[in-house]
């Protein structure tokens, strides 16, 4: 089927316990620790500091999507009384 010569690509290597025994040896960095709630270890003064990053973010997307929202529908709006 293939051109005379050519071998497929030999298997990868099994995950054996030696495998493993060998990875573990390394120096691996240790997992990260759960982040306090707060910023920067500051103690939390108020509700904000207790609403995960991501809540404020989506707030700033949802605040600057509308004037997207507004052009989008004037535009339209033009277009449909241009047809006229």
């Amino acid at each position: 089927a293939g051109a005379p010569g050519l071998r497929p690509p030999p298997p990868p290597p099994e995950a054996t316990s030696a495998a493993m025994a060998s990875l573990a040896d390394k120096d691996l960095a240790p997992p990260a620790a759960l982040p306090t709630p707060g910023r920067g270890g500051e103690l939390p003064e108020g509700l904000a500091d207790l609403l995960p990053d991501w809540m404020g973010y989506g707030m700033l997307y949802l605040v600057s999507v509308i004037p997207v929202l507004i052009v989008v529908g004037v535009v339209s709006v033009l277009f449909i009384n241009s047809l006229r």
